[in-house]
């Protein structure tokens, strides 16, 4: 599988399936190990945000995530950002590492996943080339993967075609909140990926903030990356995936991405705030977690609660 990265082009090898040492007591089963995405022709991942937080963490998600994981095995994870809060890591050795990574995201069934991460805000504040260093040399359980700044991964293989391709976006530079803004030269990169050999299926960008929510009210005032919208619209994207609007959200306007917002393991309940389902929007305060399916034909994204149960599902068609 090819990955590329930025600043520097290259290609590396997607290990799936590195046996890790199981968190279940003496006697019980070993870890679980994850699918091979090379040559898949079908492919089934989940994507949460803001679990590295403390206060609003619910282990609740990660228990129905693991629980969900045992009736379908996941080929990998992606984590949208603020992966450890406050002020993420200070260095690949950063006692946080075990217990906002690590811990949170071990089980029988999730040990054995790799998590492919980006950046939030609250990352953003701490060492981000010690992030990129723990992914390189595999450190801990070897599970947590991040080819940089922002990056890409192709997922599968189907009639010579990749089946995914993920662009990884650092939606933090892009906005310029720690520094200038780098948004120039991200378009140019997700360009640049999706213009890579390989054809791919199905066209997937995934960010830390909102490109588009249906929650722009003063229930929660999102900073949006609107620059970005017509970009992911003139490149045929399928599938936007942030975290930073604080809700479980599918948001789905004809002609553009379908765009989902990730909660992970945080409750943002908000006074006043209802739980919305319409055919073109869902809207729900409560903690969960988005689980993506997809094949050579469709895609389908359901929208999970801290339950397990599925409070939302929305099908995109290859023909469409």
């Amino acid at each position: 599988m090819k990955a590329l990265a930025c600043v520097t082009l290259c290609v590396v090898c997607l290990v799936i399936g590195v046996l890790v040492p199981s968190p279940l007591g003496p006697g019980e089963a070993e870890t679980r190990l994850a699918p091979a995405t090379d040559g898949a022709e079908a492919l089934s991942f989940f994507a949460f945000g803001r679990q590295g937080h403390d206060e609003r963490y619910d282990p609740r998600v990660s228990e129905s995530l693991e629980r969900y994981a045992d009736l379908e095995p996941m080929h990998f994870g992606i984590l949208l950002g603020d992966i450890v809060f406050p002020s993420g890591v200070r260095s690949i050795d950063d006692p946080v590492w075990g217990e906002k990574f690590e811990q949170r995201n071990g089980g029988r069934n999730l040990g054995g996943v790799p998590f492919y991460a980006l950046l939030g805000n609250h990352d953003s504040y701490g060492n981000v080339d010690a992030m990129i260093e723990y992914a390189q040399r595999r450190e801990g359980t070897g599970r947590f993967r991040m080819g940089g700044r922002y990056y890409s991964e192709d997922f599968g293989r189907v009639d010579g075609r990749v089946l995914a391709r993920i662009v990884f976006i650092d939606s933090v530079s892009y906005l310029g909140e720690d520094s200038e803004s780098n948004a120039d030269e991200q378009i140019a990169f997700i360009r640049e990926a999706f213009n890579q050999p390989g054809e791919p299926v199905w066209r997937i960008v995934a960010g830390h903030h909102a490109v588009a929510s249906p929650t722009q009210s003063d229930l929660k005032p999102h900073v949006m990356i609107d620059s970005l919208r017509p970009v992911l619209v003139e490149l045929g994207v399928d599938l936007y995936l942030c975290s930073d609007p604080w809700f479980q959200e599918v948001y789905q306007v004809q002609g553009e991405p379908l765009y989902v917002a990730t909660n992970g393991p945080n409750d943002k309940t908000e006074e006043g705030m209802q739980i919305t389902t319409t055919d073109d929007l869902f809207v729900s305060p409560q903690g969960g977690f988005a689980h993506v399916r997809l094949d050579s034909e469709e895609m389908i994204v359901g929208m999970i609660n801290w339950a397990g149960e599925v409070d939302y599902t929305a099908t995109r068609s290859r023909e469409e």
